[in-house]
């Protein structure tokens, strides 16, 4: 039985319960050429093939094990939008979120008017070391503004180019970036729905670790 979802529109009094179609998982290298890999799945990813679609954008000799994924030095979510150390936060941006501190979910909807709507975020992870290669997962929910309709939705990283990533139907994403911090500074990855082509979005986990 596929896990439902509860959707709040904040200009409706009412909690908007829905089932996901699907889910899908996404993999580019941010550092790399614009190619994107998408792909849909009736059920959650697995660690073997979520390392087989990562494999193709890893350089050697890095070579990495399914257990990659159960751990991660950095790790923030709505309900913990702050990470001391090492230090990581993040910022959601314009009218259209509801934070849903019970369900650990950062909601963007786009019910108004187009032109008041917007919805970047941003996520910091500060003093990164440079010269390395990371991995960077985003968890969200994702909705296209109607059936056939395929909208997207774009992240950057620092000044790599952006990635425009589909969302067609009610479906999970994972998002998985390969990122090579230049600076110690930071880290900064931006996330922002496409308001005329995407009606909804749940944040629910962003990590990041060093490979």
């Amino acid at each position: 039985m596929k896990p439902s979802h509860s959707t709040e529109r904040p200009d409706h009094p009412e909690m908007l319960v829905r089932e996901v179609e699907g889910w899908t998982h996404h993999a580019t290298d941010m550092d790399g050429n614009l190619d994107v890999s998408t792909i849909d799945l009736d059920r959650p990813i697995g660690p073997v093939n979520r390392l087989s679609a990562l494999t193709d954008f890893l350089a050697s000799p890095i070579e990495l094990s399914p257990g990659v994924f159960a751990v991660a030095e950095r790790r923030l979510s709505p309900q913990r939008p702050y990470q001391a150390a090492p230090l990581s936060f993040l910022n959601a941006y314009g009218r259209s979120w509801t934070v849903l501190g019970g369900l650990d979910r950062l909601e963007w909807a786009e019910f108004g008017e187009r032109d008041a709507r917007s919805g970047p975020m941003e996520f910091w992870f500060r003093n990164v070391i440079p010269a390395t290669t990371a991995l960077v997962t985003i968890e969200l929910t994702a909705a296209s503004t109607g059936p056939g309709v395929t909208g997207t939705f774009e992240v950057r990283s620092s000044a790599a180019a952006p990635r425009q990533f589909p969302v067609s139907g009610f479906r999970d994403h994972t998002v998985d970036l390969i990122v090579h911090p230049d600076n110690a500074f930071a880290v900064l990855v931006t996330l922002e729905p496409a308001a005329t082509s995407v009606g909804y979005l749940a944040f629910r986990e962003i990590t990041y670790q060093t490979l």
